[in-house]
């Protein structure tokens, strides 16, 4: 449908001619003429295209847009790469900077994390030693002990809620062997 619904031009300018501001994609910087990353071009396009609409041109797989085509664009966006092979397809050149537009639109497709407010991980570190301790875990080193050492791991990471959750399950089930082993040890005991 895209294919279908896609408008053919003569030429560029006749293409670009309502846009409020016109990106090129190019590697090659220009004196004159805004450079910017993925990110930056991403903010200017969705600024300006709330006066009107704005063009992005990408260059042909083999040579690029043209010094031409690029006298065209107030803007000229270029995609960090490597030294070795600075040049992108097109493909992989348009997903870029669809990507970057996309993110900005739907910001509640962003991943935000749903952190564990204080009071819920100091409850799992509760539940935590109590489970630990009842398995038989022993401090050690003069006072440093295993919760020390449990709270330092997790402080490396932002924890969030499921994570609290997915820690009171795994020591409900820490609990419930404990009072399985125990209630077998005992009847072993009746037994002798």
């Amino acid at each position: 449908d895209i294919l279908e619904d896609a408008i053919i031009v003569d030429d560029l300018s006749e293409a670009v001619a309502d846009s409020v501001l016109v990106v090129g994609a190019t590697r090659r910087k220009r004196h004159n003429v805004p450079f910017m990353n993925p990110k930056q071009a991403a903010d200017e396009i969705l600024d300006s295209s709330r006066s009107g609409p704005v063009s992005v041109l990408f260059g042909r797989e083999d040579k690029g847009l043209t010094n031409e085509e690029l006298k065209c664009c107030q803007i000229h966006v270029s995609i960090p790469s490597s030294q070795e092979h600075p040049s992108l397809n097109l493909s992989q050149a348009v997903m870029v900077m669809a990507y970057e537009l996309f993110i900005r639109v739907m910001p509640e497709m962003d991943s935000r994390l749903d952190l564990a407010p204080a009071g819920e991980i100091a409850g799992m570190y509760d539940h935590l030693l109590e489970s630990l301790t009842t398995l038989g875990m022993k401090q050690w080193n003069e006072g440093d002990n295993y919760m020390k050492s449990l709270r330092r791991v997790f402080s490396r990471t932002k924890m969030e809620k499921r994570d609290v959750a997915t820690i009171h399950k795994l020591c409900g089930e820490i609990d419930k062997y404990a009072v399985r082993v125990r209630a077998e040890l005992k009847r072993n005991r009746k037994d002798e």
